[in-house]
């Protein structure tokens, strides 16, 4: 008891052998926005991706996220569009 989820993410890696993984969303709890949830979890992601074989990952942000996906070691591709951002990490 007393215990609620305070994030989500929705991520693929394709499996081994596979270079590209992409992460289609991460999601905090309002509540608890600041307090390096999100961080966390991305974190735990792009470990899980690496040791699973992957060498990128990309996402697609929404612009006000792009300075959360900055300040964690993803930088923005020119291929954007008007909504959204597509965003890389390498995870060598």
């Amino acid at each position: 008891m007393g215990q609620r989820v305070v994030g989500l993410a929705n991520y693929y890696t394709g499996g081994r052998g596979q270079s590209e993984a992409w992460l289609h969303g991460l999601a905090v709890d309002p509540d608890v926005r600041r307090q390096h949830v999100g961080t966390h979890m991305l974190g735990f992601i792009l470990d899980h991706m690496k040791s699973s074989g992957a060498s990128i990952c990309k996402l697609e942000s929404l612009p006000e996220a792009v300075g959360f996906y900055e300040a964690n070691g993803f930088t923005e591709r020119d291929e954007s569009d008007d909504t959204n951002r597509l965003m890389v990490y390498s995870l060598n």
